[in-house]
C-alpha cells in the first residue's frame, strides 16, 4: 500500500497516486521508493493479522517519519 502525503489518499498501487499528482507525465514502470518520497507518495508498512479475526482498515498513520498500517478488529 502507498499513502499520497498531501492528500492521505491510500492505493495499493502507486501508480494511481502518481498518476492523479501527475496525470500528463511518463514515468517508469519500476520507481523506487526514494522517486516517489520526491513526488510525495510513500510506501505503507503492513501491520501483521491473525488468521480467523475479522479487521477494518483505517486511516494509515506517520511515525517517525514512516507510514504504518492501521487496524481494527470487528
Amino acid at each position: 500500500m502507498y499513502i499520497d502525503e498531501a492528500s492521505l489518499e491510500a492505493s495499493a498501487n502507486w501508480e494511481v497516486l502518481f498518476r492523479k499528482k501527475h496525470p500528463m507525465v511518463s514515468f517508469m514502470r519500476d520507481a523506487s521508493d526514494e522517486f516517489l518520497a520526491r513526488h510525495g507518495i510513500f510506501p505503507v508498512a503492513p501491520h501483521a493479522r491473525q488468521v480467523g479475526v475479522n479487521y477494518k482498515v483505517l486511516q494509515p498513520q506517520n511515525a517517525d517519519g514512516r507510514w504504518f498500517e492501521v487496524l481494527e478488529i470487528i
